[in-house]
């Protein structure tokens, strides 16, 4: 499906939609992984270290800048590009 790009004198230009390679996208689902996967380790190891008096300042201050929710989670949106892009990936293995 062309894509419509205006230019700067209001003339029209088509181009072609991109398309997304299953291995490109698989590599990128790894990839988020491995980071979620290493972000909880450093986490981890951050708040071992912590004394009660920097824990506490911490959870005051995530209180006061947190969302009424309590049970808020990551954001939607990535979430969403996550999930269709997981589904993509699945659905491009099964045709192989």
């Amino acid at each position: 499906m062309p894509i419509g790009k205006m230019g700067l004198g209001g003339e029209l230009f088509y181009m072609a939609a991109p398309r997304l390679d299953k291995n490109e996208v698989r590599k990128w689902l790894e990839g988020q992984k491995a980071a979620e996967r290493e972000i909880a380790r450093e986490r981890a190891r951050y708040l071992r270290n912590l004394t009660p008096e920097e824990s506490w300042r911490i959870y005051l201050s995530l209180k006061e800048i947190s969302p009424d929710d309590p049970h808020a989670g990551p954001s939607p949106m990535l979430m969403a590009v996550r999930k269709v892009l997981k589904k993509y990936a699945e659905s491009k293995e099964k045709s192989l």
